[in-house]
């Protein structure tokens, strides 16, 4: 009798079994893991995952182009050993962590796990994650699933891959290549210019990183006589250096993939092309016995070190410490060699089980998963695992739905701005306010709406996120101005001019985002105007004085009132409190002294343009700090939403203040209305 499916598929996997593949598999997840441990000297270590596809690439297509010449590959076949490979040690990773996060992951937390876990069972994970990378997105840190990005990436490209390769086969090998050539040329150069144009697509989406793979795929389709062993010991060497090369170098700012991906993936095709010369050179270095039981382990410590790191930031809700991350570290190892053991390996080579079983149970598994996804997003993130103190803390509404429940629509615009909210006493005759600012503007929608209903007002809010509300400056993105902010400034003042009773117009933004260019863990931002000599952080503050400056001439005729920065946290306090509570530890703070420090660049800004025009300034920070720290929750809920935007009963916190603007302020003494160039 013929081999059973199972173990034939198994000894043809053994036949392609190389060591130094191990090896170089242990060099790329230990480049991952130190890279998100953030161990200095591995910022570019996710490179790591570039080596990976192209070793999948070779290994997968080397075993179907056996199969297709023998005439014995069968899909069927083919994706049953897909399902051995992934789905068990995946599926448990998965249903691990879910557990592990419902004993306290807040309710909008749980649910956006949720659809995580839905989208990694569909293999649509990068799908999800590139479609969730908005404004209010929360920290990468904190989505335990994060990683499984790149399995998705893999899986859809197998979905296809082998159609192709049997329709090439019927073509000679030269023209089979030319055909795989092109397509690799292809998908790099949607990689280039995505990475220009949306890096962000560029990173996550498949058809961007297809040449990875396909890289690897042309490395097997290219079989010839064995390197010389001087050439293949030169070709080794040079092509780990590469891998490791661009871990040392690469960094968060570093264009990826685009060309920068050509170093670590060139790299390995290098490694994996010198191999087939036998053990000499890096070859023999990563067929040593340590990196073979690394790179076994591999696909297991990739898989349980992220939710590791990312469920035990998320309990302490800080970064960790160099003890806690060499802990978190251990215990991903530890669980991987368990997984290996007992879930990887013997479901990879079950002794009896046909291929159609595996995959009706594949096909099973994978619903349940999928359901379990969807069962936690249609319920909300199951808030009835908490306790009411901790469920307290955390926002019942996404954050823009929050901010704007209180709105009413607007027709009445001669422009096309989107979403302008019309907030008070709706019953009032006139308007007669009006709000122009970022995203921090618009979590101050519910005290205006509270302030103007108690003084039988209305007025009208616009807002543009990461928009501050200045005239003529422009973001400066990859060496290009983006003036977009400009424009919907100078629309909105456009529809205020238009309202001859607004007779107060509010300036409200995250005034330090401008005038430093970044935020806690936030890449650095410049902006320029017309007069700008140069990009810089000096820049940003003088750009900000000239276009508020220009603003508020563009209003000299209305009275205006400026909202002053709301404190910054380095932590995220409905989070942060929440399981501050849950563990009995004392909840973190932020200082006033702090806050006085980053907003001090701020206060000089304000003091300037006093000097050139008249405005009436309300301070947050005096009623949400005292001499010592700034308030983040009041009577157990959070007056944040995030790390900087107040939640709804944050700024409700702030309606009193807000009462100042619809008070008759004192006539100011006229200002001197010179200019001295800043």
């Amino acid at each position: 009798m013929g081999q059973d499916p199972v173990h034939r598929s198994s000894a043809r996997e053994r036949s392609y079994y190389r060591a130094d593949i191990d090896g170089l598999r242990a060099v790329a997840v230990i480049a991952v893991l130190l890279f998100h441990a953030e161990l200095p000297g591995f910022a570019g270590g996710y490179v790591g995952v570039d080596v990976f596809f192209v070793i999948s690439g070779f290994l997968i297509t080397s075993i179907i182009c056996e199969d297709l010449d023998r005439g014995r590959f069968t899909f069927a076949d083919f994706y049953a050993r897909r399902v051995r490979r992934i789905f068990p040690a995946l599926f448990a990773t998965v249903l691990v962590t879910c557990i592990v996060a419902g004993c306290f992951f807040l309710p909008p937390d749980f649910r956006s796990l949720g659809a995580s876990i839905a989208a990694t069972a569909g293999f649509a994970s990068n799908i999800l994650f590139w479609a969730q990378a908005d404004y209010f997105d929360a920290p990468a840190e904190l989505k335990p699933l994060l990683h499984t990005w790149s399995l998705s990436i893999e899986e859809q490209f197998y979905l296809g891959f082998p159609y192709l390769l049997v329709l090439l086969w019927w073509m000679d090998p030269p023209n089979r290549r030319r055909v795989l050539a092109g397509l690799t040329a292809a998908s790099f150069a949607i990689g280039v210019i995505a990475t220009h144009k949306d890096p962000q697509a560029a990173f996550y989406l498949l058809p961007p990183r297809a040449w990875e793979l396909l890289l690897g795929a042309l490395l097997a389709l290219s079989p010839g006589p064995a390197l010389p062993p001087a050439l293949a010991r030169r070709a080794g060497w040079l092509g780990l250096a590469s891998i490791l090369l661009a871990v040392a170098i690469y960094d968060a700012q570093t264009p990826f993939p685009g060309f920068a991906a050509l170093l670590p993936t060139l790299g390995a095709a290098l490694v994996i092309g010198a191999g087939t010369s036998g053990h000499v050179g890096a070859s023999k270095l990563l067929g040593s016995r340590p990196l073979v039981a690394v790179g076994r382990l591999s696909f297991s410590l990739y898989l349980w070190h992220w939710p590791v790191l990312s469920l035990l930031r998320y309990a302490l809700a800080r970064e960790l410490d160099g003890f806690e991350t060499a802990a978190a570290l251990a215990t991903s190892v530890l669980l991987a060699i368990v997984s290996w053991r007992f879930v990887e390996e013997p479901f990879r080579r079950p002794r009896t089980q046909s291929r159609a079983a595996v995959l009706r149970r594949a096909a099973a598994v994978t619903a349940g998963i999928f359901l379990t996804g969807i069962v936690l997003q249609a319920t909300g993130g199951l808030p009835q695992r908490l306790p009411d103190r901790l469920l307290a803390y955390s926002p019942l509404l996404p954050p823009e739905a929050e901010s704007r429940v209180s709105c009413a629509s607007w027709s009445a615009a001669r422009t096309n701005l989107p979403g302008i909210c019309l907030v008070g006493d709706l019953s009032a005759p006139d308007l007669s306010f009006a709000v122009i600012g970022d995203s921090h503007a618009e979590a101050l929608i519910p005290a205006f709406e509270l302030a103007a209903t108690h003084h039988r007002q209305k007025g009208l809010v616009f807002v543009k996120h990461a928009c501050r509300p200045m005239l003529g400056v422009a973001r400066v993105v990859d060496g290009k101005r983006n003036a977009s902010c400009s424009t919907f400034v100078a629309k909105a003042i456009d529809e205020i001019r238009a309202q001859a009773s607004i007779e107060e117009v509010v300036f409200a933004a995250r005034w330090t985002r401008q005038a430093l260019g970044t935020g806690y863990q936030q890449p650095v931002s410049f902006y320029t105007d017309g007069q700008s000599p140069e990009v810089s952080i000096e820049e940003n503050k003088r750009s900000l004085i000239r276009g508020l400056d220009r603003a508020f001439d563009a209003l000299s005729d209305r009275r205006i009132t400026v909202i002053g920065a709301v404190p910054e946290n380095e932590f995220l306090p409905p989070m942060a409190l929440a399981m501050a509570n849950l563990f009995r530890r004392s909840p973190p703070r932020t200082t006033a002294e702090a806050f006085h420090r980053r907003n001090a660049v701020v206060e000089d800004v304000f003091a300037q343009l006093a000097k050139w025009h008249r405005f009436q300034f309300i301070a947050p920070a005096r009623h949400l700090c005292d001499g010592a720290t700034c308030a983040a929750e009041i009577g157990g809920r959070s007056l944040y939403r995030d790390d900087d935007h107040l939640s709804a009963f944050g700024a409700e916190q702030l309606a009193n203040v807000i009462d100042d603007m619809f008070e008759e302020p004192p006539t100011p003494v006229p200002p001197v209305k010179a200019r001295d160039g800043n």
